[in-house]
């Protein structure tokens, strides 16, 4: 299993925000105390997504989307952490 998120998702410092899904474009305001608070939330919701897949012998990996899909899989096959 594995968690993707954007540059900005993993580490936002953004003052500009542009939905992917959607391609909306909006200015938002954040301030030190709401992306501190934003990269706590990530932080632990990836924390809690990788125990959960520890406990049951699931490969957790935690990647960017600027690295490219193949780097990843060719990664894990090296490490070994995708062959039992």
């Amino acid at each position: 299993m594995s968690a993707w998120l954007t540059l900005g998702e993993a580490s936002p410092s953004m003052t500009y925000y542009r939905a992917i899904e959607s391609g909306t474009a909006m200015d938002i305001t954040a301030n030190e105390k709401l992306l501190r608070r934003y990269r706590e939330e990530i932080t632990a919701f990836n924390d809690a997504l990788e125990s959960f897949c520890l406990r049951r012998g699931i490969a957790f990996a935690q990647v960017t989307t600027d690295v490219p899909f193949e780097d990843i899989v060719l990664r894990a096959l090296r490490d070994g952490v995708m062959i039992r």
